[in-house]
């Protein structure tokens, strides 16, 4: 995200279609996407790097690549994550995708 942006500041002084855009990257991806990594990604770095406003809890299970106990795991895997921070992921993130109506 941080790279997104510094080439949007970068190049949208010189490129008419960056400078026609009212948000910067990160913000556009902040407010419509999210994403949910594997239980085997370093889920914790992850978060750090790029923010905890995109990040939200998944799993497959039952299917094998669900994992046995996937809340356990993701659980150890955000461990030094502030409590807000582990909201947003299990809980909070999911209720802003779905909106105000969920």
């Amino acid at each position: 995200m941080r790279q997104l942006d510094a080439a949007f500041e970068a190049f949208g002084r010189h490129e008419e279609r960056l400078q026609n855009l009212k948000l910067r990257p990160s913000e556009y991806i902040t407010r419509q996407v999210r994403v949910t990594p594997y239980p085997t990604e370093p889920t914790e770095w992850i978060i750090n790097e790029a923010g905890t406003d995109i990040f939200m809890f998944s799993s497959d299970y039952p299917h094998v690549e669900g994992g046995r106990n996937p809340m356990g795991r993701f659980e150890k895997a955000t461990k030094n994550l502030s409590e807000s921070d582990q909201d947003k992921f299990f809980r909070g993130n999911f209720e802003d995708l779905m909106g105000s109506a969920f």
